[in-house]
Parts: C-alpha cells; sequence; structure tokens
C-alpha cells in the first residue's frame, strides 16, 4: 500500500487548545529556540564565583576554610540587584542574605576584580567600615535586615546618576555609591536654631552687621536708640548629606532681638584709643559698627556633610514693633556650613545680601514604608505607603520628596499597587486588578490615568519588557502583553493575553505564592522567562520561557529562581539568586549564573566522586496530530527527523495514539539517512591532525513504528529526546499509510437499535 509523508515543519512552541496546528508542541522542556529556526539543548547554571577559599568570619583578616561552593555559609538570597558606573566601566552585582546566622545584610562582587575572597565578594559596609547598623521597632540598635518568611516581594532597587537606591518598606531605604552604603534621604526634621544678640557692635565696614549703625541715624532726644536700630530675625535650618540632597526645613527660632547702641550709651566707649582717631571705629562720640547674632545650630546624623541657614529679613518695623504677618514668615538662604562639627555660627549679613527665597513645601521626608521604586522623567517615585497614592521627588532631586508630590492611583476595590515599571514615555503602575498609566512631566505636574480595570499584576518582579512587542507581566489569570505607545500616536494602547496557548500549564501556579514570581528578559537567546511556584511550592522552581521571535513557550524545570537580573552591558548575563541555602546538596545555592555552557543545573565538583546533579534534559513533544479529520485511521510506518548530528550523541523518539498517556514503544530504533561513506569523526575518539572536522550540519534519522496492535490511530503524539545533552530539531516527516474510513452511523439508528 502506498505510503504518505506527513511533514511538520517549522516546529512552533506549546500550544494547549484543543485542536493546535500540526507545528505546534504538546510540551517543550530545557530547550532554546535557533534563529536558523530549529530547537537546541538549553544552558544550564553554575555559581557565579569558582571554588574559592571563604572565611568562615568576616573580619578584618579571616581565617579561611576551603569549601566546595562560594556560597556555603549563606542562606536564601533574599534579592539580587546590578547597576554600572563610569558608562559600564565598573559593574557591581549586589544580592541580600544572611550570613552565617549573623543577620541578613548586603554583599557585593565586582567582576573587574574576582579572584580571591577579599576581591570577590565583600560585605557593604558604612563609610567607617562597621556593618550597617538598622533600627528594629525599638530603641536599640541591630544588625542585619528584616527578613519576611514566607512569600513575600523581594527589596526592589533603581540606580541613579552612579548610585544604586534600595527599599524593602521595612528597612530604613539604603543608597549604595560602590564603596559604602548609607541611609537614603532623612526621616526627622533637624531642631530649631536658636541664637542671641552680640553685646557690642563690632563691624567697621558699613556693609556688614546687622540692624542700622548709630552714626547715620539720631537718638530719641533721650538718648536712647533709634527704633530703625533695633532688628529682628527668625532662623531655620537643613542638613545636607554627601549626594547634595536637602532634608526638610527645621522648625524656625524664636525672633531673635537685637538694638545697636546709641551715642549716650555708657558701653559704647572703648578702653583704649581715642574719639578723635577715625580708625578706632569712633567718629565724635558715636560708634560706627553694627551689631551680630550668634546663631545655635543642631548637628545632623552620620549622613551629614553640611547645614544650610535660612532667615528671614528683620522682622521689625520701623518703631520696633514685631512684623509677624509678612516677613516673620518668609525666608531666604543664608549660609552654608560645610561641616557637621561645627555649633554655632555669627550672622552678621544685611537683609540686601540674602539669597533666594525657599519654600518649605519644596522639601518633605522619605516616605515611610516605600518598597518599590522607580524613576522617570528625572524624577524618583515611590509606591507601598498606601494602597493607592505615589509620592514623586523633586526633580532631579532622587531624596527629596515634597509634602504635596502625590498621585492617587483610583480609591476602588481594585487592591493594592503591586508594581511599577518605567516604558516608553509612561510609568505603568500595576494593581491587583488595574492599571494606570503616570503622565506629565516635573514641570506641568504629573497625573494618572486609569488604562484598564479587568486586570493587573501578581507582584513586582512578575514584570520585564519583551523587545519590540510590549511589557509583559503575571496576572491573575495568566500572563498578559501591554501593547502600543502609550500615547496618542495613533497606536493602540491594550492589554493582549499572552498565555493562553499554554492556560493547562498556567493553571498549576500556586497563586497564593506567586507574589514572589520573577520575570527576566534574556537577551542574548530572544526569551523571556517567568519563575513561578508550581503544584502547592511556596517556592520559585519552574519557569516558563517566551521565545519573542516566534511567539511561542516552552518550559525548564528545577529552577529555584528567587530572584533575578540580566545586566544590560553588552554581554546581557541572566543572573538569580537562589531561594535553597548555599549548602544544598546539588549545589543550586548562592548567586548562580544561566549559560549555554553549564552541564548540568549546578556545579559538580569532580574532587567528591559521586556528587550529585541535576541534568539538562531537552525534549520536544509534538501536539495530537490528527492526520485532516477525526474520522481517518490511518497507520504509521516511519519517523523521519530532520536534526543536527552532535557525533555520537543520539536521539530517542518515543511515541503515543489518541492522546494516549502511555507510549506505545519506549524507544523506536534510529538509523542515519545519510552517505555511510561521509562519516565525520567524533571529538574526543580521535587524535589531533589525525581525523576530518566539518561544521555542523542536518542529517535526516529515520525511526520505524508500528501500531498494528493498538486500536485504530486516529491521533499521534511524537516524543523526540536525546540519549545525553546536545540536540536540535529543525522538522519531521512521518511516513503513514490511509486505511479506510471509519463509518459514521447515524444516531436514529443507534436509537432503533437499542429500542429492540
Amino acid at each position: 500500500m502506498k505510503t504518505s509523508r506527513y511533514s511538520i515543519f517549522p516546529l512552533r512552541g506549546m500550544d494547549h487548545r484543543w485542536r493546535p496546528p500540526d507545528v505546534g508542541a504538546r510540551r517543550i522542556r530545557d530547550m532554546r529556540y535557533d534563529r536558523r529556526d530549529g530547537w537546541k539543548d538549553a544552558g544550564g547554571f553554575s555559581p557565579i564565583m569558582p571554588k574559592v577559599a571563604i572565611p568562615e568570619k568576616m573580619t578584618a583578616a579571616p581565617t579561611s576554610v576551603t569549601h566546595l561552593s562560594p556560597f556555603h555559609h549563606f542562606g536564601e538570597i533574599e534579592s539580587l540587584h546590578w547597576f554600572s558606573q563610569h558608562g559600564g566601566r565598573r559593574q557591581w552585582l549586589i544580592w541580600e542574605a544572611e550570613w552565617l546566622s549573623e543577620g541578613m545584610t548586603f554583599f557585593y562582587f565586582n567582576g573587574s576584580n574576582a579572584g580571591t575572597f577579599g576581591a570577590g565578594f565583600t560585605e557593604i559596609r558604612d563609610a567607617t567600615g562597621s556593618r550597617l547598623p538598622w533600627y528594629g521597632a525599638g530603641t536599640s540598635a541591630y544588625y542585619g535586615r528584616r527578613q519576611h518568611p514566607g512569600p513575600r516581594p523581594r527589596t526592589q532597587s533603581m540606580a541613579w546618576n552612579g548610585y544604586l537606591y534600595l527599599v524593602n518598606g521595612a528597612d530604613p531605604p539604603l543608597v549604595f555609591d560602590g564603596t559604602k552604603a548609607e541611609r537614603a534621604g532623612f526621616d526627622i526634621h533637624p531642631s530649631a536654631p536658636s541664637g542671641q544678640s552680640t553685646d557690642h557692635g563690632r563691624s567697621m565696614i558699613g556693609s556688614v552687621g546687622l540692624g542700622t549703625s548709630a552714626l547715620n541715624l539720631p537718638n530719641d532726644g533721650e538718648g536712647n536708640a533709634s527704633p530703625l536700630r533695633s532688628f529682628g530675625y527668625r532662623y531655620r535650618v537643613s542638613f545636607v548629606n554627601e549626594r547634595g540632597q536637602e532634608s526638610p526645613l527645621s522648625a524656625p527660632s524664636g525672633v531673635i532681638i537685637g538694638k545697636n547702641p546709641s551715642s549716650k550709651s555708657s558701653d559704647e566707649f572703648p578702653s583704649t584709643g581715642s574719639s578723635s582717631d577715625p580708625s578706632d571705629g569712633w567718629n565724635g562720640n558715636i560708634r560706627k559698627g553694627k551689631k551680630f547674632i550668634h546663631v545655635t545650630i543642631p548637628q545632623g546624623g552620620e549622613t551629614v556633610v553640611a547645614r544650610r541657614i535660612y532667615r528671614t529679613k528683620n522682622v521689625l518695623d520701623a518703631y520696633g514693633a514685631a512684623n509677624v504677618t509678612g516677613a516673620a514668615e518668609h525666608f531666604y538662604f543664608l549660609k552654608e556650613v560645610r561641616d557637621n562639627l561645627s555649633t554655632s555660627w555669627e550672622d552678621g549679613v544685611p537683609d540686601g545680601y540674602l539669597g533666594g527665597l525657599v519654600d518649605e513645601l519644596d522639601f518633605g521626608p522619605w516616605p515611610q514604608r516605600a518598597n518599590m521604586i522607580a524613576a522617570f522623567k528625572n524624577t524618583v517615585f515611590l509606591a507601598g505607603t498606601s494602597n493607592s497614592d505615589i509620592s514623586y521627588s523633586a526633580p532631579l532631586m532622587p531624596e527629596v520628596f515634597p509634602v504635596d508630590n502625590i498621585i492617587s492611583c483610583g480609591q476602588d476595590g481594585s487592591g493594592e499597587i503591586t508594581g511599577m515599571y518605567t516604558t516608553k514615555n509612561a510609568l505603568v503602575v500595576f494593581k491587583r486588578g488595574a492599571i494606570y498609566l503616570v503622565k506629565g512631566d516635573p514641570s506641568s505636574g504629573f497625573f494618572a490615568q486609569p488604562l484598564t480595570k479587568d486586570t493587573g499584576c501578581i507582584g513586582p518582579d512578575a514584570i520585564a519588557e519583551i523587545p519590540g512587542e510590549g511589557l509583559a507581566f503575571l496576572g491573575d489569570n495568566g500572563v498578559y502583553l501591554l501593547k502600543g505607545a502609550l500615547e496618542n500616536t495613533g497606536t493602540i494602547t491594550g492589554i493582549v493575553p499572552l498565555s493562553m496557548p499554554i492556560d493547562d500549564e498556567m493553571q498549576r501556579v500556586n497563586m497564593s505564592a506567586a507574589v514572589q514570581s520573577v520575570a527576566m528578559t534574556y537577551r542574548r537567546d530572544r526569551e523571556w522567562w517567568l519563575c513561578v511556584p508550581i503544584d502547592g511550592s511556596e517556592k520559585n522552581n519552574f519557569v516558563f520561557v517566551f521565545h519573542y521571535d516566534v511567539g511561542s513557550w516552552s518550559y525548564r524545570e528545577n529552577y529555584p529562581i528567587g530572584c533575578g537580573i540580566t545586566t544590560n552591558d553588552h554581554r546581557g548575563h541572566l543572573m538569580f539568586g537562589s531561594n535553597l541555602s548555599g549548602d544544598d546538596e546539588y549545589h543550586r545555592g548562592g548567586c548562580q549564573v544561566y549559560h549555554t555552557g553549564a552541564p548540568h543545573k549546578g556545579i559538580t565538583y569532580p574532587s567528591i566522586g559521586s556528587a550529585k546533579q541535576i541534568d539538562i534534559e531537552p525534549m520536544y513533544e509534538t501536539a495530537d496530530l490528527n492526520f485532516g479529520s477525526t474520522f481517518t485511521a490511518v497507520a504509521p510506518k516511519y519517523f523521519m527527523v530532520n536534526c543536527i548530528g552532535y557525533g555520537n550523541n543520539d536521539i530517542e523518539v518515543k511515541y503515543a495514539i489518541n492522546r494516549s498517556i502511555t507510549d506505545v514503544r519506549t524507544t523506536a530504533k534510529s538509523s542515519d539517512q545519510q552517505n555511510p561513506e561521509e562519516r565525520y569523526d567524533v571529538y574526543g575518539t580521535v587524535t589531533w591532525g589525525s581525523g576530518t572536522w566539518a561544521e555542523h550540519r542536518p542529517i535526516a534519522l529515520r525511526f520505524d513504528v508500528s501500531t498494528t496492535d493498538q486500536p485504530a490511530v486516529r491521533e499521534l503524539r511524537v516524543t523526540i529526546e536525546s540519549a545525553g545533552r546536545r540536540i536540535q530539531v529543525m522538522g519531521m516527516d512521518i511516513g503513514i499509510v490511509s486505511s479506510a474510513a471509519i463509518q459514521r452511523i447515524p444516531i436514529n439508528e443507534v436509537l432503533l437499535g437499542k429500542r429492540g
């Protein structure tokens, strides 16, 4: 009987619809899409650093002990961050973890200095070299950051002008400059300054000093100073850190009143000198000098490097009465004291020499409990302080948050804010059941407009952009894509369901723990990763991979991704922090990097012999092929797999019929369909110079099969696996023999037969 050839090419990704296209797949495991239109084995992962000697204690001169993994003493990696300085010339990997049960803290890895412990990874400390002190609910300091048990959003970060800002909503915000870390912004107001007028006029220069010189004004005839020689001022102070960020202003001081002397005051005459000598400050019997105010200013904390003093103009009127309605409330820049040691300063600056008017509403503390951070149009946005409000900073001042800079993203039942992401010309704000777009600019103000109230995002790390497509995120009902220009450009902005072809697999996600899901874009292989907890797990253990060149899905198992990043440099590394401890027997703890050269999921050290390992297991399983009609039976005779030859690496084929959960044959025997006279040597089996080497090339492998002992074959599913790790499949031809069509009995005849 004549055999027909049924071609399946090109192969595409997973599709769980009842009647998927023939080129679709039921399952694709541990494989990546090759841009030459084939599927090949995916990579594995290994620690970011090789086996090193690491210290037992984090001290200045640690005692080194050799361990199998550089992360032997680490617990679960709480968060992972990356940023660069100097145009990418210095790159930093920051992770947060518990070290030797001494509390959660931050460590950094400088790849340009890797090699030894001291240059490999180091605990982040403050400017004095001390461990970072953080404060709990009480007044006593403790070392270490909070670690919440169970599924939770991880510490969020933002790179800004060579600094890395980190927030988690529980501990004080942190800023890291590549050398040290300190608190970001300010959380308190400075205490109010105080002061008093000096006893004597001291200035010999008419333009220096406060009030009006008695030389130029007559007294009242009774020997008293003219009211115009009286003065009164109020002061305010702010703190400044080393990044030029300014704290909120202190409360104003009381009015400090001084009075320049008249000609008949007994304390005007100098103890030495002559009243006839103009150089001693006298003109006749009237002293020319003006008075000063001795201002006492508060000292700041460890992050303060300067204090700024603001002052009113003279608050006394021409009659010496206090003007409390105008001048007493307007403060002007007076002086920056560029240290944190001085406690006093003498003020003799006349009103005409003051700086610009300051508005206390232009300043504000860092919002408390903020656990999400993003930058948009030279402005920093913080969320998490309430269900629906977002605070934003002054432009170009990432640590100054004016009290009125608040945007409300709806007061409805769509839940709290779950994430923020800057893309195109908008800041996208996600809630659990809604999406808002923040538009505007610092000069005209920002505002939020609703995009949809039909869907939202699960968590802040479950968001990543797909190049050329849009912003992908995990919602309650699957993965969605935010498409469009997010502007009125004629391009429609909308939400598109992305995970509909794999809805069966998405139902396995443990949504109660999905708040910690992690999304990343791996540009080297043109993939979008989503790591989620499945089958009741409380930790992420499964990766959905969207291959955006062909719009197809695959998956990978045994990836303990608690947090992850992709570097923004030309290398585009994908790194993740493991949600397992550093003592994991498969060496999957600590910070890992994904790469195609890794032989396993984790690393195996030859020195320990029978080390455990988790293999990379590539597998491509086709959809259930129906060959045109549900009521047509066929007899498959062979599979011709079009693949890439990798030497002596064998390919195995299994098949099942009629959507059965069991296979007809465990393995079908293959034979190469290539010229037996043209075989190339295999790496590792010949000596150099004695063999013939060539590039990889497509070959055809024939697998003869039989279903004679099975029911009529209406649907056929083929599974292709590798006996080793290396595999690349481009398509398949199936040889079938069509048998007689199955007779369809009319329903009325069936009913008549049953009635007898």
